[in-house]
């Protein structure tokens, strides 16, 4: 019998203002998240999450409400319709990839390169890997490095501060976090997981192949 989890998308209820990708609107969300619709892929019993969070100075209240709405909501509701947990892997990329040989403050070289990222610099986080672990050890309890619940151990990862690029490139992030080129990035991709990939920004994505656009 095929086993499928309820995947819910989440609505922030907040008009946003629609920028170009260098500019910083400074609108944050004004009401909690809801439920939109709920996904259920088939025959699927674990999933790499991958949030890709903008770091620009615009983004700390966003990240808060990131981080509580992780430790009060999003965790609780990822889980098979038997109430059974997932085996979850979670990483947390930054938009900052710099912007090529051009000197603009916070966009040096290839800045986080998307690298898995454990909160801002400094910040002292209970988990000991580069990527959040909770999966079934396969004898009734789970395999976990972290302390605490994940919520709380995702809530420190995902407050990055706001000193990064504020040309925001999102997808390009997301693909040095998965292409293999971080070898510090190895092993959050599992064969048999479903990939899920959340980006958190207030601006259009600015990926270029290009640099000479900055």
């Amino acid at each position: 019998m095929n086993r499928r989890p309820s995947l819910p998308i989440y609505f922030a209820l907040a008009t946003m203002a629609s920028a170009a990708c260098s500019a910083n609107s400074g609108e944050t969300p004004t009401s909690q998240y809801r439920v939109v619709k709920n996904l259920f892929p088939d025959s699927v019993q674990a999933v790499d999450l991958l949030f890709v969070i903008d770091d620009s100075n615009s983004m700390r209240e966003n990240q808060e409400s990131l981080a509580a709405w992780a430790e009060n909501e999003l965790f609780g509701v990822l889980g098979m319709p038997d109430g059974s947990p997932l085996d979850l892997h979670v990483a947390v990329v930054s938009t900052n990839v710099g912007a090529g040989s051009f000197a603009i403050a916070g966009c040096e070289a290839d800045g986080d390169n998307g690298r898995f990222l454990q909160g801002s610099a400094g910040a002292a986080c209970s988990s000991s890997g580069p990527f959040l672990i909770d999966v079934d050890d396969g004898i009734g309890g789970r395999t976990q490095n972290f302390t605490g619940t994940l919520g709380e151990a995702f809530a420190c990862h995902a407050q990055l501060g706001v000193s990064g690029c504020g040309f925001e490139q999102p997808l390009e992030a997301m693909k040095r976090a998965l292409d293999g080129s971080n070898s510090e990035n190895a092993n959050f991709l599992r064969p048999e997981a479903l990939l899920a990939v959340v980006v958190v920004s207030d601006e259009d994505d600015c990926s270029a192949a290009d640099n000479e656009v900055f």
